[in-house]
């Protein structure tokens, strides 16, 4: 018994610990005309938009998991655009936040009766004109329940984060055409204020079910560690 209880409050304590888990949730839009039956050992390239994104550290972060991601589709992640079959173009932005603020009531508890009473008088008598003084106390059970309410106030502040992916014919780029193989906006808002921070599980919930049905959006929730915790 002894043992068990002092498993049971080293878990307890172990729990209390941990960081609580968030959930980054993402919002994405694809229409495309891929097979992914198909799709398996095609090489590809991935570049930023605006181009002077391409040299940017920034950028090259985000390229590493993104090829990581299409590589685990079976394609073939290539350096330059000239030596790719696909060229997938990629834009991302996070905006400055919207602050919202938010009020709430909090009752306030207290003794609302009971305790001791003291009285104190004087008793005259009609007939007779004397009088009598008298005191005492007495005592009844104290009651308790809401005196009060105070007033809360809260600040929050949310941020919408973006990517979308286009991914093009390469080879038909030389021929001056422009064809889209693929199209998807992804969007996601919540408490963090770092792309970076978040970066990753857009990802995730990008390729959670790629490349998807065309035109059907869907909605997916990727855990996270905490607020703004890359792996």
């Amino acid at each position: 018994m002894l043992r068990f209880g002092l498993l049971a409050a080293a878990g307890l304590l172990l729990s209390a610990c941990q960081a609580p888990q968030t959930v980054i949730i993402s919002e994405i839009t694809a229409f495309h005309r891929i097979n992914p039956a198909t799709a398996a050992g095609k090489t590809l390239a991935i570049e930023a938009f605006p181009p002077e994104r391409q040299q940017s550290l920034e950028f090259a972060a985000y390229r590493e998991k993104l090829g990581a991601a299409f590589a685990a589709q079976g394609l073939i992640i290539v350096e330059k655009a000239a030596d790719a079959e696909w060229l997938a173009v990629v834009n991302y932005g996070i905006d400055s936040g919207k602050t919202e603020i938010s009020t709430y009531s909090t009752p306030e508890y207290g003794r609302t009766g009971g305790g001791t009473t003291y009285q104190s008088g004087t008793l005259s008598s009609y007939r007779s004109g004397s009088s009598a003084s008298y005191s005492g106390t007495s005592y009844t059970p104290s009651t308790y329940g809401v005196v009060g309410y105070s007033t809360n106030t809260v600040t929050t502040t949310r941020y919408t984060r973006t990517m979308s992916i286009d991914i093009l014919d390469r080879p038909a780029l030389d021929k001056g055409q422009t064809v889209k193989l693929y199209e998807s906006k992804l969007v996601s808002s919540g408490a963090c204020g770092s792309l970076a921070g978040v970066f990753e599980y857009m990802v995730d919930g990008q390729f959670a079910n790629w490349p998807g049905e065309s035109g059907k959006p869907q909605k997916v929730e990727v855990p996270s560690p905490g607020l703004c915790a890359s792996r």
